[in-house]
């Protein structure tokens, strides 16, 4: 099990922001709207925050996996 220590806490408060931040920019423009099998919405705003989660997460802990609704790859 991973110690949640105060640098761990910053470091994923800091990719949230990063993440954030990708949102916010493609938000202040225009932007499509793509539907996922399931019928869902999804824009490139989804796409930017999940690939700075996981390429983030993957960087702070490569030793556990990261499991996402966006993610279709298999861990095992």
């Amino acid at each position: 099990m991973i110690k949640i220590t105060a640098d761990l806490r910053e470091t994923v408060i800091a990719i949230a922001r990063e993440a954030g931040a990708a949102i916010m920019e493609i938000y202040a423009g225009s932007f499509d709207v793509t539907h996922k099998d399931d019928a869902s919405p999804l824009t490139a705003a989804d796409l930017a925050a999940h690939r700075i989660i996981v390429e983030g997460l993957e960087r702070l802990t490569p030793d556990l996996p990261v499991l996402s609704a966006g993610r279709r790859r298999h861990v095992g």
